[in-house]
């Protein structure tokens, strides 16, 4: 995993995991993590394509929402981040939920 997260060439491991994901089909590891190298490397469009995938297969994978949510924030669209926080802080346990509603709130 060292080599797929280097920030020396986030493209290497875009190309591995993709190779990974030939023979498993949306595994869920793999997904997210080629979500998160998108997101890393300032591919905004691709990360929020790829998040979306991985939750229509896995709705409730709350990592899975808050990089979507990241993605969305990155390309300003503030309303579609709101909407799965919200997701989030509605499936997820009280620490997290705290810290997403201070998060909801600088966002206003």
């Amino acid at each position: 995993m060292s080599i797929i997260f280097s920030n020396q060439n986030p493209m290497k491991g875009v190309i591995i995991l993709k190779k990974i994901l030939k023979y498993t089909f949306l595994h869920k590891l793999s997904l997210i993590n080629i979500g998160i190298l998108s997101l890393k490397s300032g591919q905004y469009k691709k990360a929020i394509k790829r998040f979306k995938n991985l939750l229509k297969k896995y709705p409730f994978n709350l990592k899975a929402r808050i990089y979507l949510a990241i993605s969305y924030i990155a390309i300003n669209k503030k309303s579609l981040a709101v909407k799965n926080l919200i997701f989030v802080k509605n499936n997820c346990n009280f620490l997290v939920k705290l810290s997403i509603n201070n998060y909801l709130n600088s966002l206003k």
